[in-house]
């Protein structure tokens, strides 16, 4: 759903509004369609690790809560905390994370279907 000049659009991404997306992941829309452009409200479970992936459109998230870990291709790792800004151009190899502490949630949006191009072979 979008917000419109004709009205204001107030959501509440409820547990029921979370589906699992891979094993760790689980993804409430609270805009758009994760298939086109969106915005969701994401949960990653205590001690989730990606391996290293790109996006083919940008990626934009602000953490609500947990800490997130942002690895880059190069292995520099950078620790994220609630109100944390993160910005991933399309096409960047990286790594996500969740400290083992508490499950991690952030807003994320991107311009275009979400897809995660993982590069497995990678140390």
């Amino acid at each position: 759903m979008q917000a419109t000049k004709e009205r204001t659009e107030l959501i509440q991404a409820t547990s029921e509004a979370f589906r699992e997306v891979m094993p760790g992941v689980s993804k409430a829309a609270l805009w758009g369609n994760p298939e086109e452009q969106h915005g969701s409200i994401t949960r990653f479970k205590a001690g989730f690790t990606t391996p290293l992936h790109t996006h083919t459109h940008d990626v934009r998230m602000v953490i609500i809560s947990g800490t997130m870990v942002h690895g880059d291709a190069d292995g520099q790792k950078t620790p994220l905390g609630p109100g944390a800004y993160c910005y991933v151009p399309g096409g960047t190899r990286h790594t996500s994370a969740c400290t083992i502490e508490a499950e991690c949630v952030f807003y994320e949006e991107q311009p275009g279907k979400f897809d995660l191009k993982t590069f497995p072979d990678h140390n």
